[in-house]
Order: C-alpha cells, then sequence, then structure tokens
C-alpha cells in the first residue's frame, strides 16, 4: 500500500510539472501569436500606405495634365483676344 502511495504522490508531482510546462508553453505561443497579429498589422499599414502612394501618383498625374490643357487653353484664348484686338484696328 505504502508504495502505491508513493506511486500516486510521484505521479502527481509529474502531471503537477507537465501542467506547469504546458502552461509555459501556451504562454509562450500567446506571445508569439501577439508579435504574429502585429507584424499582419504592419504588412496591412504597408499596404495602404502603397496604394496611397499610387493615388498620389495618379492624382499628380492628373494635375499635370490638366495644367497642360489650362495652358493650351490660355494660349488660345489670348491669341483670340489678340486677334479680336486687331481685328478692331
Amino acid at each position: 500500500m505504502f508504495h502505491r502511495v508513493v506511486k500516486l504522490l510521484t505521479a502527481e508531482k509529474r502531471l503537477k510539472e507537465e501542467i506547469e510546462e504546458q502552461k509555459a508553453r501556451i504562454e509562450n505561443l500567446e506571445k508569439e501569436l501577439e508579435k504574429h497579429k502585429g507584424a499582419l498589422a504592419d504588412e496591412e499599414a504597408i499596404r495602404r500606405l502603397k496604394m496611397a502612394d499610387e493615388t498620389i501618383e495618379q492624382l499628380q498625374k492628373n494635375l499635370a495634365a490638366t495644367k497642360q490643357v489650362n495652358k493650351s487653353l490660355q494660349s488660345v484664348i489670348s491669341t483670340r483676344i489678340i486677334v479680336v484686338v486687331v481685328a478692331d484696328f
């Protein structure tokens, strides 16, 4: 009977140690998960920044094209004003 009690106590001690090891493992895995969540958030932020940069580039191209059209229209208007003024003389 004494040997059974000793075996049970030994088994209990071993199981408690395993439980503690598993708790530590779970804690480490949770920390790793948090790191990965942060990395995923960083990737999402980078993706959004790239999209914003692409949008800015496209808007800059559109602005340059609009400025060119404006310049052309101003040139045409100036030429017509000069023609009208000259024609009036």
